[in-house]
């Protein structure tokens, strides 16, 4: 199993503080050999994820050209200034799962994505490694100068991926097309699935904000009319910036031996959606465990990803309630219920997302479970360190709150970075500066999507 392990450390604050004591159980790890890291600024093009201003568009219905209502948008949107003015509120506030995969700036983040396992029988598939929009056979229908282009930051596969960014100039409504060349679906008189992995931001796509939409649309007769497939409302709720995997019955095209698949963005003041690794196979959706219901008395199914979306519930791939049943949520899984870590700092905690549920749908995203400490100075430097937890992390969450806790005002760190522990392993450090107190602060504990849930040391 899994390990992790956090060194919590709460020093008093000087007056008009100047800097911050990074020095963490010195005996425990050399100097620290941080990686390749460099601070998230409003420039960053990383997944659209970094700067949202606060326009409040029409939402664009899927399929539709434009917004609903051109008058609602006249202006040339934020000034320069205003943008600027406004990042690091909207980094915390809008944006609400702060993931080192979102921002680590490491040489794992641009690594070559996964290799895939093609099935015996595929028709047709396309992973952008060309590293060119539109690849050979497909064509674009561009309506707006921000439109589907490739990108090479962190891939689901090889090294490329189609990228759709939103209008950051606010020049217009987005309605871009990516049509694939000419399928035939009647190829050995089988049943053909569409199946695609996808990725993009709930909150700027369905909620709070549904500024855009990533739809599907098939044509069986050269384009003059198109079928709705799918869009992301059909997945359910979804991580932001996260690699996720759709699989469509294309059964009822079955009889169609000239087809195309169109991907369709559109929205105004939306976010990126990305797409990779866009196949037609014989391979129906894979079935998984789903834990779904009260997560303190999980009810259990084996379905696929899209019926245990319906259910409301987590789904796991490769296992199976008989041999895998539902774990059950840790007893700190929710805030109210939050471990206490006391003094004297430093303060060795160790844990386990396994089994933690969902925190803050569609902000947090987050299957965090929660710490609480007191600070008792006026001001206070809080240091967590993640040195010990094996494997190290790829992913974290990087913020604590104030009692009682409240989704949307959570406290950004100061700073973090990743280190190399004295076990080689990597793992983060993050710093929160001159928090005021006396206070009850809340830490909630996430070790991100990369590797999945797993015990953790801090």
């Amino acid at each position: 199993m899994n390990s992790f392990r956090m060194v919590l450390k709460v020093l008093l604050a000087a007056t008009l503080v100047i800097g911050l004591c990074l020095a963490v159980t010195g005996g425990e790890k050399p100097l620290p050999t941080p990686a390749s890291l460099t601070g998230l600024s409003s420039q960053s093009d990383n997944a659209d994820f970094a700067l949202k201003e606060e326009l409040a568009p029409v939402h664009t219905e899927p399929g539709e050209p434009g917004v609903d209502d051109p008058a609602d948008v006249t202006d040339d949107g934020p000034s320069e200034e205003e943008i600027e003015m406004k990042f690091l509120e909207n980094l915390a506030r809008t944006k609400g799962m702060q993931y080192a995969a979102e921002l680590k700036m490491s040489p794992k983040q641009s690594s070559p994505g996964v290799s895939v396992m093609h099935p015996l029988s595929e028709i047709f598939f396309e992973g952008f490694e060309s590293g060119v929009v539109p690849p050979t056979g497909w064509t674009t229908v561009v309506n707006n100068p921000y439109t589907w282009d490739t990108s090479s930051y962190a891939p689901y596969e090889g090294l490329w991926y189609a990228s759709c960014v939103y209008d950051e100039t606010y020049s217009g409504s987005q309605d871009e097309w990516l049509i694939s060349p000419d399928i035939d679906l009647t190829v050995d008189g089988i049943d053909w699935y569409l199946d695609f992995w996808w990725n993009g931001s709930y909150y700027w796509s369905v909620d709070p904000s549904p500024n855009c939409t990533l739809s599907v649309f098939i044509t069986a007769d050269d384009g003059a009319t198109w079928d709705l497939l799918w869009n992301q409302y059909d997945y359910g709720v979804f991580e932001n910036w996260v690699w996720n995997n759709t699989s469509l019955d294309l059964s009822a095209y079955s009889l169609e031996a000239n087809v195309n698949i169109a991907f369709v963005y559109t929205g105004y003041d939306g976010a990126q959606f990305t797409l990779d690794a866009i196949a037609i196979n014989d391979a129906a959706p894979p079935i998984g465990r789903c834990c779904y219901g009260d997560p303190t008395a999980w009810d259990c199914a084996d379905a696929t990803q899209a019926e245990c979306t319906d259910l409301g519930g987590i789904w796991t791939e490769g296992l199976n309630c008989i041999d895998d049943p539902c774990p059950e949520a840790p007893a700190n899984d929710t805030w109210e219920y939050a471990e206490s870590i006391m003094g004297p700092f430093p303060v060795v905690v160790e844990g386990s997302t396994i089994g933690a549920t969902v925190d803050c749908p569609g902000l947090l995203d987050w299957d965090a479970v929660w710490y609480v400490f007191e600070a008792p100075y006026g001001l206070n430097n809080v240091d967590i360190d993640y040195c010990g937890t094996v494997p190290g992390l790829e992913e974290v969450g990087i913020v604590v709150y104030a009692d009682p806790v409240v989704c949307e005002d959570y406290i950004l760190s100061t700073d973090y970075e990743w280190w190399t522990c004295a076990d080689m392993e990597d793992n983060p450090h993050m710093w929160w500066t001159a928090l005021p107190g006396p206070a009850t602060y809340y830490i909630p504990v996430s070790t991100g999507a990369a590797k999945g849930q797993q015990d953790f040391s801090f």
